[in-house]
């Protein structure tokens, strides 16, 4: 998932849905020779390592249609040397329905992808059986929930706590849904929500943005709703908090963001693709143009244009890059590992992985400086990334506890999901 081997239900259907978003808004970029053992099957490989987590999560669905919520590895460095047993969370109502999501969309993409019915035959239908079955038990079944860690399951709490976030992912699950079979219920479900949940426009949480706009594009929408949708989308994208921003140059960079938080990265790419979105989805042939400039100044940032002018991927030196990210946090390519830092190690990590980004709110653990088992911690806080401002609070590093890199440095799969997605906008 990030930092750790753990399979988290919720996130990686959602990973899907994004990766699959991309090749749907661009299929002409993603090609079948990226050198995966599905190379050269005739279908994009984008969509072979889509199916890969398709599969998996096919796996964890039950015959009830339920989805269980997560399967929780110890990791080790390599994954291969892992021989303790997995430990999986039971179904909950939010696993299904993000579930329910992906098999739906996937459905309809490689219902139509080229090349796909040849590699992979009934793929889409059997997939479509899937979502039908998932979203039956979810309807049934409205309120049951996991929290993996307070269960000792996994490390990161894939769970939703609110009433409001488990309606978007049911919301979610009826457009695909309803853009798959043309199902009336599920229409009527989306126009008898609250719009107002899915029309904030918080770059931090792109999936309810993204679901409204499906809706509004979908064959046999209600008018109504969809042109409530789309116009306002329009009116806040184009306002003053977004293009006005950037069109009065705010800030030394173009890439303007208003909060720094953990994982900053992924919300520069949620706000590049949520500029990307005015044409993505025809929302405004005449601003399409304006969006996209937008959006590729999200593109540079990750490449250099920062206050530190690192390239926020991993050895990236083959590639052109003076200055790239050397080692990120991770089980498999740990501190100390064949994989550890870019020239100093055997391997280094894998070239062109996103990091989390700029997290002013890093911190060591608790138990620094002086009460940590080895006291490893040190006579102070790092700095960067501490005591320095919101851009500059970065640091190249992969330690583990105590000093927490994971918060700057870990590769969460929802980081690559939105930065691939906003990159293809770019790729000739």
């Amino acid at each position: 998932d990030a930092g750790d081997q753990n399979r988290y239900t919720n996130w990686g259907a959602s990973d899907v849905i994004e990766l699959l978003r991309a090749y749907v808004e661009n299929p002409a970029v993603f090609t079948d020779d990226t050198n995966i053992p599905e190379s050269g099957n005739g279908v994009a490989d984008l969509l072979d390592e889509a199916k890969w987590e398709l599969d998996w999560m096919a796996r964890m669905q039950q015959s009830s249609g339920s989805v269980l919520s997560i399967a929780g590895h110890a990791g080790a460095s390599p994954p291969s040397t892992d021989t303790s047993p997995c430990r999986y969370g039971p179904a909950s109502t939010s696993a299904t329905l993000t579930s329910a999501a992906a098999f739906a969309y996937a459905s309809i993409v490689f219902g139509t992808a080229s090349g796909a019915a040849t590699a992979y035959p009934g793929y889409a239908a059997g997939l479509k059986t899937r979502a039908q079955n998932a979203w039956t038990w979810a309807v049934a079944n409205p309120s049951v929930k996991f929290f993996n860690a307070q269960n000792g399951v996994g490390s990161g709490e894939q769970e939703v706590s609110d009433a409001t976030s488990l309606l978007q992912k049911k919301l979610q699950a009826a457009v695909f849904l309803f853009e798959l079979t043309g199902t009336a219920t599920h229409q009527a479900f989306f126009d008898g929500s609250d719009s107002s949940l899915l029309s904030s426009f918080d770059p931090f949480h792109m999936e309810p943005i993204d679901t409204a706009l499906e809706y509004a594009r979908t064959k046999g929408a209600t008018a109504s709703v969809a042109q409530t949708i789309t116009s306002g989308f329009k009116s806040n994208v184009e306002g003053a908090n977004y293009f006005g921003v950037l069109s009065s140059k705010k800030g030394a960079y173009p890439s303007y963001l208003q909060t720094y938080t953990w994982g900053s990265n992924q919300t520069q790419a949620g706000q590049g693709n949520m500029f990307a979105d005015v044409a993505a989805f025809g929302i405004d042939a005449a601003a399409s143009a304006q969006a996209t400039t937008y959006a590729e100044r999200y593109v540079h940032y990750f490449n250099g244009v920062n206050p530190i002018q690192l390239v926020y991927l991993s050895n990236m030196g083959a590639f052109g890059a003076e200055s790239s990210v050397t080692r990120f946090f991770h089980t498999w390519f740990a501190h100390g590992s064949d994989w550890d830092a870019a020239g100093v190690s055997k391997y280094g990590p894998p070239p062109g992985y996103l990091t989390g980004g700029p997290n002013p709110a890093y911190t060591w653990d608790s138990c620094c400086p002086s009460n940590c088992s080895g006291n490893s911690c040190g006579a102070a806080q790092l700095s960067p990334p501490t005591g320095q401002p919101d851009q500059k609070s970065y640091r190249d590093f992969n330690d583990s506890w105590p000093l927490d890199s994971w918060q700057i440095t870990e590769p969460d799969d929802g980081y690559q999901a939105q930065y691939v997605r906003l990159l293809s906008k770019f790729v000739q």
